[in-house]
């Protein structure tokens, strides 16, 4: 059932000689300074996924289609912590990302917003550890 689901994943396409390789949910490097992560939905509108880029290195640029913020809230939780949010979690982060979307003057939550969210994840006592 694993090895099904890793293959599932996992998308090779070739295309005008050109191939394009990439994890569903993982950052990857795709050139100097430049990072992408696939979301793993599909349609004959975004291909196989859409993508989100990340510019630059320590203070970073995020270009991202948006704006399925409870996808975007798993897999920052997938990210940063390896799991997916609990449903009380979920109902905090929307809440949270409300609140910072209006504090900054955003009709819906924008990038500030984001990066407050992001913020407050590499925060939290779950992230944090000692040896």
């Amino acid at each position: 059932m694993q090895k099904q689901q890793q293959l599932q994943s996992k998308v090779h396409y070739y295309h005008c000689r050109r191939k394009l390789s990439f994890d569903y949910g993982k950052i990857e490097q795709i050139g100097p300074g430049i990072r992408r992560v696939i979301a793993n939905n599909p349609s004959p509108f975004t291909f196989h996924g859409t993508g989100t880029y990340i510019l630059g290195t320590g203070s970073v640029a995020v270009i991202d289609p948006g704006p399925d913020d409870a996808a975007r809230v798993r897999a920052a939780y997938a990210l940063a912590f390896s799991r997916e949010p609990s449903d009380a979690e979920q109902v905090t982060a929307s809440a949270f990302l409300t609140a910072q979307a209006k504090a900054h003057g955003e009709a819906q939550p924008g990038e500030k917003a984001w990066a407050d969210f992001c913020h407050a994840l590499l925060n939290v006592k779950e992230f944090v550890f000692l040896n």
